[in-house]
């Protein structure tokens, strides 16, 4: 072992405690000038090492620099095999070249700390930057069967929440989303009475978040909030977006640091009813967040959730990027393309010098269990199912980019936690599905058909001088998929899989929350698949 590595062990071993030169080379066995030239070295290597005259040597105990050394002082077994690498393509094909050629036994460790080309499951792109996470890949040659093997993950998981918590006093909750990140954190979130803001709510809440909600009532009866039983959970404030002196004297109380806009007036049909209602709604609505976010120096991270309809559809065959114009055509998804804006302004001219960080995310249809919204196709079915009848479907060859409702809201919580994190994530993005899932309304019907059973049916209920809705349209994600490596986790016919079973479970009066507790877990157990 050299001077440096010996060096290393020392310190490590006496992290935050002062250690003299000349006790250093007594135990090292060398000159104090070798271990000067050693202590340099470490440094050039990152390691925060103090230093003072008569005083010695200490390795700050908040340094987080990965080495064998440090690492080995947690082993049962000081002989395995660690490597640690500055970068790597993938820590994975490197322990399996390792593997193969024999050159490693169980137990070994191959450690980066990036990576250029990371994979997750199927290939999938992993977003792995330096200082960012642990990228790490261990080499097992387990004993035992094929079934044995399968426990591996849940050891893994179990392993890593005893090590936080004996290391860092964290208490985790295996397979929920961001924990260590969200608990405790102050999260508010606007239509939290909403179907999508009561999925949300119901995740930041296992998370460990402090959430406040801010909402008009419920806007149906019934409805998944009061279902879920979501007002026992968070701190619900019942309020308008349109009533900004409400807005901040709630925002100066909560001091919240993390803010979700879902808040809207969201039925296309419904605009064209209350045009004046919509744009109230949705772009003064949007205008008073951002000043109360602009007014309130706790706020480090911003989402403004608006549509896929932002966009000036052309109803062409492909998917609208970020950067394509926004225009769009009926009340509500024109009042969201104004949103989109109010954003932008203010992002420019307020928020450029702050530690604050603005996106937005351009979702497509949702569906999932505890919609009961008016003129949305899966209400629909389900109230029909319901009643006993045959199911109306206005539109069954418009194609839309459907996706289960966890989906946006995962991209949501991880657009919100990366750019909390570092300010260059902030950005515009659409949340949509892969290009195999975007089926027409008919396709959906039929698939809700399939797994509802009990003879279900649809008819072509198309009306004449209906209000105008598009009839095509998809979104490109390629960028969410490039910045974030993240990618859908259930294609279609899963969404509707578990749409009708959550459905099925609440007209049989079963335990919502835990069928969404169910659904959640599901859905995180299932990453990258």
């Amino acid at each position: 072992m050299t001077v440096k590595s010996s060096l290393l062990e020392m310190l490590e071993k006496n992290k935050g405690e002062v250690l003299s030169g000349e006790r250093i080379a007594g135990e090292l066995g060398c000159t104090r000038a070798a271990v000067w030239k050693a202590v340099k070295s470490l440094r050039e290597d990152g390691y925060r090492i103090e230093a003072g005259p008569n005083k010695g040597y200490m390795l700050a105990k908040d340094t987080n620099r990965l080495s064998q050394e440090g690492i080995r002082l947690f082993l049962d077994d000081s002989k395995v095999k660690i490597d640690i690498y500055d970068k790597l393509e993938s820590t994975n094909q490197t322990a399996k070249k390792e593997a193969m050629m024999g050159e490693t036994g169980h137990g070994a460790f191959v450690i980066a700390r990036s990576q250029t080309a990371g994979r997750g499951r199927r290939g999938r792109e992993f977003y792995s930057p330096a200082d960012a996470g642990l990228y790490m890949s261990v080499i097992l040659k387990p004993q035992g069967t094929i079934h044995d093997s399968l426990l591996i993950t849940t050891a893994a998981a179990v392993a890593v929440y005893r090590a936080v918590a004996q290391l860092c006093g964290i208490q985790l909750d295996i397979k929920w989303v961001n924990d260590l990140f969200y608990k405790g954190k102050k999260v508010l979130v606007t239509g939290h009475t909403g179907f999508k803001g009561s999925w949300l709510c119901r995740i930041l809440v296992k998370a460990g978040a402090q959430v406040t909600g801010y909402a008009l009532n419920p806007p149906t009866d019934p409805n998944l909030f009061e279902i879920a039983g979501l007002e026992d959970t968070i701190h619900s404030v019942v309020g308008d977006v349109r009533d900004l002196a409400h807005l901040r004297r709630v925002f100066d109380e909560v001091k919240p640091e993390i803010v979700f806009h879902l808040a809207a007036q969201p039925i296309v049909r419904e605009s064209y009813k209350e045009p004046v209602y919509t744009y109230e709604t949705n772009v003064m609505g949007t205008v008073n967040i951002l000043e109360c976010v602009r007014l309130t120096d706790t706020v480090r991270s911003f989402l403004n959730v608006t549509t896929d309809k932002v966009y000036e559809n052309k109803e062409w065959e492909w998917g609208y990027r970020e950067n394509e114009p926004l225009d769009g055509y009926d009340p509500y998804s024109n009042s969201k393309s104004c949103s989109e804006l109010v954003t932008h302004s203010y992002i420019n001219s307020f928020f450029q010098d702050r530690d604050l960080a603005v996106s937005t995310a351009r979702a497509g249809n949702v569906i999932g269990g505890g919609d009961f919204a008016n003129d949305r196709i899966i209400p629909d079915c389900v109230r029909a199912m319901q009643k006993g009848s045959s199911i109306g479907v206005r539109n069954p060859y418009s194609t839309r980019p459907f996706q289960h409702v966890l989906e946006p809201l995962g991209v949501y919580l991880l657009i919100a936690q990366k750019q909390y994190e570092d300010k260059s994530y902030a950005g515009f993005y659409n949340v949509g599905p892969d290009e195999c899932d975007c089926v027409t309304t008919g396709q959906l019907v039929d698939l809700f058909c399939k797994y509802w059973g009990d003879g279900a049916a649809w008819e072509n209920q198309a009306e004449e001088n209906a209000p105008h809705e598009a009839n095509f349209l998809k979104l490109d994600c390629s960028k969410v998929k490039r910045v974030f490596g993240w990618a859908p986790r259930w294609h279609i016919e899963e969404c509707m899989e578990m749409t009708c079973r959550f459905s099925k479970e609440w007209l049989a009066g079963g335990d919502i929350p835990a069928e969404m507790d169910r659904e959640i877990e599901t859905f995180y157990a299932q990453k990258e698949s």
